[in-house]
């Protein structure tokens, strides 16, 4: 049996390293360990680089993003058979806490933890056990517990929740209906939540969630209306909502792939990124997946969590790219090295597409100057949506 750990964190590097550290000396049983970063800014990377610890860190999307990133890598890479995902705040205090967990987990297929200063959260009847797990009608995500077998049947997290609020509870109640880590009361229609009592510190912040008061209550009131919105939707989630989200999803684990994807690009009206080596433009054309030999390219995308950059490929090489001016698009691919390739940030529609941005600037096809790319708009217009396509293994 396999034991996957992660802990998801978010520039709080300080309670990140203590977090980092109780787990690693409190924990006894043989495990896979990652960090999952989204995306911080205040020298996460560099100190889990110096300390040698395994971590993953991608461009900032929220909560429920970043907690399905660890899930993924922890049932897809590691092959983990139980999974339990910190967040950056929460840590055991004492040895063999893991043993509970596991066994919550292999009899549950999901279990949340109860806090200790919850005291026996109204229940009498129950130690807190695996076995006799707390029953409650709350449950936080401090620190939560999956078998592999319920992400089989319930899958992730919803990806329309964006920032902080509700992404856990909606979790959480999938898992309800499919049998996993709790009950539901017809009678009343209220959930019933099992919770381990586990040796937990929690440690409260002001800003434990890295956004001010004002605009935690925003998140988690927007986050409300999409609970209300999905409740009924089916139970089984990808980590994804379409084409485009599943594309930066997966890209994002290129580093832990034997094959990097790699994908192409098509406009609203499935006209597809290529490159005109004769006139040494990139240019959209209708070409479809059957490119003529000789002059015309389709041109691939690499994605690496936090920019997207393009590619020719010949005879197997990926030449880098950049543009010799922004308002005319050019390719000049000779002698660039890789630290000077042009990067994009990738801008998520909230239904469909997504938006390619440089130095403020949005990436166009040009219909009134032969569907050239360029980049002349900062405010996009509706055809400087574009897709994902044709993926490729490389």
């Amino acid at each position: 049996m396999k034991i996957g750990i992660a802990i998801c964190t978010f520039n709080r590097i300080e309670t990140l390293l203590q977090t980092l550290n109780k787990i690693q000396i409190y924990t006894k049983s043989s495990h896979d360990l990652i960090v999952i970063d989204d995306g911080s800014c205040d020298g996460t990377v560099d100190e889990l680089k110096k300390i040698g610890v395994k971590f993953l860190s991608c461009r900032n999307r929220g909560i429920a993003w970043n907690k399905n990133r660890a899930i993924f890598y922890l049932k897809n890479f590691t092959k983990s058979d139980v999974i339990i995902v910190f967040e950056d705040d929460t840590f055991p205090i004492e040895p063999y806490w893991e043993d509970r967990w596991v066994k919550g987990i292999l009899l549950w297929g999901h279990i949340n933890l109860s806090a200790r200063h919850w005291g026996i959260a109204g229940c009498h009847d129950e130690d807190g056990s695996a076995e006799r797990p707390f029953k409650s009608h709350h449950v936080s995500a401090q620190c939560a517990g999956f078998s592999s077998e319920c992400i089989d049947y319930v899958g992730y997290m919803d990806s329309r929740f964006r920032s902080y609020g509700m992404e856990h509870v909606e979790h959480t109640n999938r898992m309800l209906k499919a049998g996993y880590g709790g009950e539901l009361l017809n009678d009343t229609k209220r959930q019933i939540y099992y919770l381990i009592d586990s040796p937990m510190e929690i440690l409260f912040r002001d800003t434990s969630v890295g956004l001010d008061n004002e605009s935690r209550d925003k998140s988690i009131a927007k986050n409300m209306e999409i609970f209300l919105q999905i409740q009924n939707d089916k139970i089984r989630r990808d980590p994804w909502i379409n084409d485009e989200e599943m594309c930066v999803f997966l890209s994002e684990y290129n580093k832990f792939r034997e094959k990097e994807l790699y994908f192409s690009i098509k406009n609203s009206e499935g006209l597809i990124l290529c490159f005109d080596s004769v006139y040494n433009k990139i240019i959209f054309l209708p070409l479809g997946d059957m490119f003529p030999l000789g002059r015309f390219q389709k041109i691939l995308c690499h994605y690496d969590g936090r920019k997207l950059s393009l590619y020719t490929k010949i005879k197997y090489q990926i030449n880098y790219l950049k543009f010799s001016s922004l308002s005319n698009v050019d390719i000049d691919s000779k002698e660039i090295s890789p630290e000077k390739k042009l990067e994009f940030d990738v801008i998520l529609d909230k239904k469909k597409g997504m938006y390619l941005v440089f130095n403020g600037l949005y990436a166009s096809c040009e219909k009134n100057n032969s569907n050239l790319f360029t980049l002349n708009r900062k405010i996009p217009l509706e055809w400087e949506c574009f897709y994902f396509c044709c993926f490729e293994n490389t």
